[in-house]
């Protein structure tokens, strides 16, 4: 029987929102960068606007904790303390490389940048996704 092993991970977000390597495995490059070693050149314009878009939301992104816009500011500085104080927190930091591995916790204004690429894709780039869909799929975006 054959050996298998991993090609490439999909990557993880950095603070600013980019792709970086997983830290977890930082020898191999991520999908981005196999994709431009294949093709010779990054997924630009409306394909990679939301193939990055669907990477976060799918993966980089998609353990957020967010609260809904109408909370009221007090409740969302609260939230925000208890996770923030969480980071220093003995018990929390003993078991955090277990349930993380090497991976960071993102919180704040990085957070939010992380949010952001994972649901903003500006309306030309959602139309070039729902041809593609339809197109592929045969199936009809809202």
């Amino acid at each position: 029987m054959g050996r298998a092993g991993p090609i490439f991970p999909v990557g993880v977000l950095d603070k600013d929102g980019g792709r970086i390597r997983d830290p977890a495995v930082p020898d191999l490059p991520h999908f981005g960068e196999v994709h431009e070693m294949v093709d010779g050149q990054a997924r630009s314009g409306a394909a990679g606007e939301v193939r990055m878009s669907f990477f976060a939301a799918g993966f980089g992104a998609q353990k957020l904790l967010s609260l809904p816009a109408a909370t009221p500011a007090d409740i969302g500085a609260a939230h925000d303390e208890a996770l923030t104080s969480a980071g220093s927190d003995p018990e929390h930091l003993a078991r955090r490389a277990e349930a993380l591995g090497p991976r960071e916790q993102v919180l704040g204004p990085a957070a939010e940048r992380m949010k952001a690429v994972a649901t903003a894709i500006d309306g030309a780039s959602r139309a070039a996704a729902a041809a593609w869909l339809k197109a592929r799929f045969d199936v009809e975006a809202n």
